[in-house]
Parts: C-alpha cells; sequence; structure tokens
C-alpha cells in the first residue's frame, strides 16, 4: 500500500533527508520516495497509517504535513 504525503516547507535535500530519516522511523514504513519539486513523499506501508503519526514524524524533522493522498 502507499501513501502520498503532502509536506510545507521543504526545499532542498537536506530538507528531504530529515523528513526521510524521521518517516522510517515509523514501523509500518518499508520504502519512502521524496520530491522536493512537487513537496511530497511517496511512501510504502506495510499496514495503513494514521494522518496524525505522519503529522508527528513531519514535524519531528522540522515541516508540515499538509494532507494525504
Amino acid at each position: 500500500m502507499y501513501k502520498t504525503l503532502l509536506i510545507k516547507g521543504m526545499h532542498c535535500g537536506h530538507c528531504a533527508g530529515m523528513v526521510q530519516v524521521e518517516l522510517f522511523k515509523i514501523p509500518e514504513v518499508v520504502d519512502v520516495s521524496i520530491n522536493v519539486t512537487k513537496r511530497n513523499a511517496i511512501v510504502r506501508l506495510t499496514e495503513p497509517v494514521t494522518f496524525d503519526t505522519f503529522a508527528k514524524h513531519v514535524s519531528e524533522a522540522g515541516y508540515t504535513l499538509e494532507r494525504l493522498i
């Protein structure tokens, strides 16, 4: 299962790396692909994850989760 996260505030590779590290802390996350230009992260999951869980980890990286697609 895949989810796309729209993330506010990312603007460079360092930003993407920080978000990626935090998203990999979620046990259900098995892969993360981030596109800074589109301000999104495509996440592959083994089980569903709530918006609040994603938002907490994105916030830990210093950014804001706008919505899930």
